[in-house]
């Protein structure tokens, strides 16, 4: 019986701890640390302007990066709105209709210090053939930077939890331990497991009513009041004036009995 529970009660604080830490890494990743939010790319006029967020961006160099099938985009900033021109579609598309596009600068155009590069946007090969026949719109959720600091806060905190748990744990075999102890040297080497469960506990309480002590150790009233009795006997116990009102409106008030120890 004891065995079964010890190793429920392990089983609860190995769940207790996995839930606090599972529920501090969904806090922090959904409400404290999250620093990254969704951003929306538009690539348009046959990858030659990109928009973030509503900002505008020229492409100046696209690097295929074969091996893992990705291209690299360098983005630049404009201070000015490049002219707008009307060419002659002559690719075949449209049946020989006109369509505007951005004028891409030349080199020495960029010399200047109207472009600052900005940004370098990284695309699969499949984007990149999209984009380059139309208009491609994407949402780019960005790197959330706080992804390890959460997942070791989540781990500090579960193991914290655990660590506290166990050591609660730990102590009952030597609570348990000084129970016994306790009860041999005042003669009561007749005592059974039970007196020695419910010792511990008064051990821990320190002001208690039987019912406390019956509904903590899952003994019979009887058992409860047979134990304290012999307890208050010894000197190990002591009836106090006090009353306690259960939480059941019929009840009645019962005694408060305190542990004084055997020192005392």
């Amino acid at each position: 019986m004891m065995n079964k529970r010890r190793k429920t009660a392990w089983l609860v604080i190995c769940l207790v701890a996995f839930g606090a830490s599972f529920g501090t890494f969904w806090l922090a990743e959904t409400f404290l640390l999250k620093d990254g939010s969704a951003r929306e790319l538009t690539i348009e006029n046959g990858l030659q302007n990109v928009n973030i967020d509503d900002t505008d961006y020229l492409v100046v160099k696209v690097e295929n990066h074969t091996a893992e099938n990705l291209y690299k985009l360098e983005l630049y900033s404009s201070s000015t709105e490049w002219d707008l021109e009307v060419a002659e579609n002559k690719s075949g598309f449209g049946g020989g209709s006109q369509e505007d596009y951005r004028k891409t600068p030349s080199s020495k155009e960029l010399t200047g210090e109207k472009f600052e590069i900005t940004h370098t946007l990284t695309i699969s090969s499949d984007i990149y053939s999209k984009a380059l026949q139309r208009t491609v719109t994407l949402r780019e959720k960005e790197e959330n930077k706080d992804k390890i600091p959460s997942f070791f806060l989540s781990l500090f905190i579960g193991g914290a939890t655990f660590a506290i748990l166990a050591v609660s744990q730990l102590r009952e075999p030597k609570t348990r331990g000084e129970a016994a102890t306790l009860l041999i040297e005042n003669n009561l080497e007749n005592a059974r497991v039970r007196d020695v469960e419910i010792l511990a506990n008064i051990m821990k309480m320190g002001e208690f009513t039987v019912p406390e002590i019956k509904k903590r150790v899952g003994t019979s009233k009887a058992t409860a009041y047979r134990t304290v009795n012999e307890l208050v006997d010894v000197g190990l116990v002591k009836e106090t004036e006090k009353e306690k009102t259960p939480n059941s409106v019929r009840g009645k008030p019962s005694k408060v009995y305190r542990y004084i120890g055997p020192e005392s």
